[in-house]
């Protein structure tokens, strides 16, 4: 696809075809019979990929009660769906992220659908009105399920000494995104640079821990420069050669270990609208998110936009996370962020509870359902 486009831009008619596209598809999604019948029509084609007969042959072979998809945005996992629904096997799918069902279609139509919250219950019933409540199932999420372990957290004396951080200094994380946010690298400049001008006393020392699946190297000239106040400290995940292979990147459980005591030593973290803000809130500490224009990608990169996207409404009537409007904001929001974390983002708690319902033991509740479809399959023999 990514060569099509390419190709058709060159040739001049490609300004043809993405106005049509994005009429079309403007004009199909306020109709949701058609929406069901582009969802069937795709299904068909996915049943019809090449890889489907190997795939068929291997469940024959295997004989799973249940399949779980922990990825529902993978196009490949409909493929996946297509097969079973064929042989009759359970195809789970779980919503993994709170920004999942807003920003993109579900890709496989699965037997049930694992959820966060009620919150994101209601979400599928308002985006997929033709999937019955019943499949929806409500388990919490395992995502931040770490950070209640205490086996994982280090004290912090051992975990200052085994980065080599400041024992003196407050600690602040940079959290970077993936290469859909292009313009991480100059905004945590510009917070390097406001960090800069404050006293030497009053400075707090940066970390930066990079998207796992950012390969792009945008932010090596920015470590180098700011070496005298930053530490780098990359996610232990497995590396994707490039960002395009993302979905095969996978994270260890030392780097659980090592995210969860980020979370829990660092004072603060900034970041362009990630879920970091809800890691943090986990343990009632505040995050910044930044929100001004940067010239930089203008023509396809815009903050308003980011901001605007449906997710970001949870936010809304809640004092949940500071926000640096502009360049002279860095040094005072940053300032009450660690002076006085108590005092602001006071909703942070509020915004993680709506989203999550603080629904303990995900992978146990997730664990049971997966066993009764087993069972259930079963029976029904």
């Amino acid at each position: 696809m990514e060569k099509f486009i390419a190709a058709e831009k060159k040739k001049g008619l490609w300004k043809i075809y993405y106005p049509l596209i994005c009429q079309l598809a403007k004009l199909a999604a306020t109709n949701i019979a058609w929406i069901d019948k582009i969802d069937n029509l795709l299904n068909k084609q996915y049943a019809k990929n090449p890889a489907a007969p190997a795939l068929e042959a291997l469940l024959r072979q295997t004989k799973p009660d249940v399949i779980l998809c922990t990825h529902q945005r993978v196009p490949q996992a409909s493929t996946f769906a297509e097969v079973c629904k064929k042989l009759d096997i359970p195809f789970v799918t779980a919503i993994f992220s709170w920004d999942n069902l807003p920003k993109s279609r579900i890709a496989p139509q699965a037997h049930k659908y694992i959820v966060w919250s009620s919150y994101m219950k209601r979400e599928m019933e308002w985006y997929y009105p033709t999937i019955t409540q019943e499949d929806v199932i409500i388990t919490g999420t395992p995502q931040f399920e770490c950070y209640a372990k205490r086996a994982l957290h280090q004290p912090k004396e051992e975990f200052l000494e085994q980065w080599n951080l400041p024992k003196d200094k407050k600690l602040v994380l940079l959290s970077g995104n993936d290469m859909t946010s292009p313009n991480d690298h100059y905004y945590f400049e510009d917070i390097a640079d406001a960090i800069m001008q404050m006293p030497e006393a009053e400075r707090p020392h940066l970390i930066l821990r990079r998207a796992p699946v950012d390969a792009s190297g945008r932010f090596d000239a920015f470590a180098m420069k700011y070496a005298s106040i930053l530490t780098t400290i990359d996610p232990l995940w497995t590396n994707p050669k490039s960002e395009k292979d993302g979905f095969a990147s996978l994270p260890t459980f030392a780097d659980v270990a090592l995210l969860t005591n980020l979370c829990l030593h660092c004072d603060l973290v900034v970041n362009i609208g990630s879920t970091m803000g809800l890691d943090f809130a986990h343990f009632d500490k505040p995050a910044v998110y930044i929100n001004y224009p940067k010239p930089y990608n203008a023509d396809w990169y815009d903050i308003d936009f980011i901001y605007g996207l449906e997710h970001f409404r949870t936010l809304d009537g809640l004092d949940a996370v500071l926000w640096i409007k502009s360049k002279s904001d860095i040094v005072r929001v940053i300032q009450a962020g660690l002076n006085t974390p108590e005092a602001v983002a006071t909703q942070r708690n509020e915004w993680k509870r709506k989203l999550t319902d603080d629904i303990p033991n995900a992978s146990e509740n997730i664990a049971r359902l997966l066993l009764q479809l087993a069972t259930d399959k079963k029976n029904n023999q």
